[in-house]
């Protein structure tokens, strides 16, 4: 049954670590239900979540509505309140919430932590602490649990039903309560409502991190705003701050108006290629009416790079401006208003879910790729004299978990010169072996994972496309890394591929 246990497993965070606790009740329940759900479950690859969550969601309506929770042992049925049960369906669904929480909180303190200053758990210390499965932590022992969650100055007295009235909402009762199984998968809700919480973001903005894409910034920026921004927070020349002036109109009558002609809400993706070079006509237009000199005609690219400067400033200014503030509105939503509790539509939604599962395939890839490249070459050098295995990995730590140069590398590894740490570590052919292999891997987990979310004759359409954004997809991760290891350093490397090899070298 893998991919089960998350539906019986509790996860909660105590001190310096997440602690699994184990929901005996959700255990028996989830067991005895789950082969009237899906008769053939330890034959089915993947693990149909989604099926299931929708029939655990569907089961815990039936069961409030009846007020008779449905097979379960009548033990179990005697320790709930039924005046406002926690039925075992919705503790299976809130065992899985806290999983997909930790997780989101991983992606957030892998993608940001690194060079911000803070960790996974800095994050789940202050919202995996569902109210109502904390009280079930020792029911033997201590049937009510009082717990003083700092972060949120709330205190909590949990007992196995809900109390009648509430003080204090966790963020998994907020995922859960606004969760449509017909809409959404339970991972891509939870991850999105953890980008949104104003814990989360409160946290994360205090070391500097603002979750709001460049296109919703600099979508909602009015262009009244930008020259006082510029001139007050940004050292720019009179020139520049015309100039960006002029690229924000464009950007606004090109991508606003895009997004108001078709009615699109909802997240502000990246513009287009045919966006950018529209941007970039309607700019020139512009600097020709000012007489401005050099109005040369920007390339699509140009144009990405300017607005992403353009938005990284006004990022800096909301930064330093909001002092640790931040409203709870949608990490892609700007000027919508679009409620926390609504879904997107259909299509939206699960290309929402696509993309969690995607970006984990490629994690998941990419470590394994790491793994088997590395190990390969291990054991090549291993079977050669001076236990040329050992020097190997220690050169891989030294130059991406310390930062240091072939130069300084070599006294560790007794070589005189650093010609030879070069031809030991080959980096080169390194990323090009991880790369090659990546690819194989992610083409089979995407392949996995497409099935779930169109149909036959489209995913022949989509494999024949596959390899080649696969492919455009790992060039950029390798060509960051690539870029990072030629640039001056004084420090660990960051780049995404770094710290996944870093990762595996801690951990080997």
């Amino acid at each position: 049954m893998d991919g089960a246990t998350q539906y019986w497993i509790f996860l909660t965070a105590t001190g310096e670590t997440v602690l699994p606790r184990e929901q005996a009740i959700a255990q028996r329940y989830f067991r005895a239900t789950l082969p009237s759900i899906l008769p053939d479950f330890s034959t089915v690859t993947p693990f149909p979540h989604r099926d299931i969550q929708r029939q655990l969601f569907q089961s815990h309506q039936d069961e409030v509505l009846s007020f008779t929770p449905a097979s379960i042992p009548s033990t179990a049925a005697s320790a709930l309140s039924l005046s406002d049960p926690i039925t075992p369906a919705e503790t299976c669904l809130r065992c899985c919430i806290s999983h997909h929480i930790d997780y989101a909180c991983q992606q957030l303190a892998d993608q940001f932590g690194p060079t911000h200053g803070f960790n996974r758990m800095t994050l789940v210390s202050s919202v995996l602490n569902d109210e109502y499965l904390l009280s079930q932590a020792s029911p033997s022992i201590h049937p009510t649990a009082s717990l003083v969650d700092q972060d949120r100055t709330a205190t909590v007295t949990a007992t196995l039903s809900k109390p009648a009235t509430q003080t204090y909402r966790s963020l998994a009762t907020d995922i859960f309560e606004s969760f449509d199984p017909n809409r959404s998968s339970l991972k891509s809700w939870t991850f999105r409502l953890v980008r949104q919480d104003g814990t989360v973001n409160s946290i994360l903005l205090s070391h500097g991190v603002y979750l709001v894409s460049d296109w919703a910034i600099l979508n909602d920026t009015k262009e009244a705003q930008l020259e006082r921004i510029l001139t007050e927070f940004c050292t720019l020349s009179v020139f520049e701050i015309r100039q960006s002036s002029l690229l924000l109109e464009s950007y606004h009558r090109i991508y606003r108006g895009d997004r108001l002609r078709y009615h699109q809400t909802g997240r502000c993706l990246a513009p287009t290629p045919e966006q950018l070079i529209r941007i970039a006509h309607y700019l020139q237009s512009l600097q020709l009416d000012e007489d401005i000199h050099n109005s040369t005609l920007l390339t699509a690219h140009q144009v990405l790079s300017q607005l992403q400067t353009l938005a990284q400033h006004l990022r800096d200014y909301r930064i330093h401006s909001r002092c640790g503030t931040l409203p709870t509105a949608s990490v892609d939503i700007s000027d919508d208003h679009v409620s926390v509790t609504q879904a997107n539509d259909d299509d939206d939604n699960m290309a929402e879910d696509f993309m969690v599962e995607y970006r984990q395939a490629f994690d998941a890839s990419l470590d394994a790729a790491i793994q088997t490249v590395i190990e390969q070459r291990v054991a090549k050098l291993g079977k050669r004299k001076g236990e040329r295995d050992k020097l190997y990995l220690k050169g891989l730590q030294l130059f991406h978990g310390e930062g240091l140069t072939m130069t300084e590398i070599a006294p560790h590894l007794d070589y005189e010169r650093q010609d030879k740490v070069t031809y030991l570590l080959q980096l080169k052919e390194l990323r090009a072996d991880i790369r090659h292999e990546m690819l194989t891997q992610l083409r089979d987990r995407v392949r996995d994972i497409a099935q779930q979310f169109t149909n036959v004759d489209r995913l022949q359409t989509i494999d024949q496309q596959l390899d080649g954004v696969l492919e455009e997809q790992i060039v950029d991760l390798m060509t960051d890394a690539e870029r990072e290891t030629a640039g001056a350093r004084s420090g660990p490397l960051h780049s995404r591929f770094s710290q996944h090899l870093c990762h595996y070298l801690n951990n080997r």
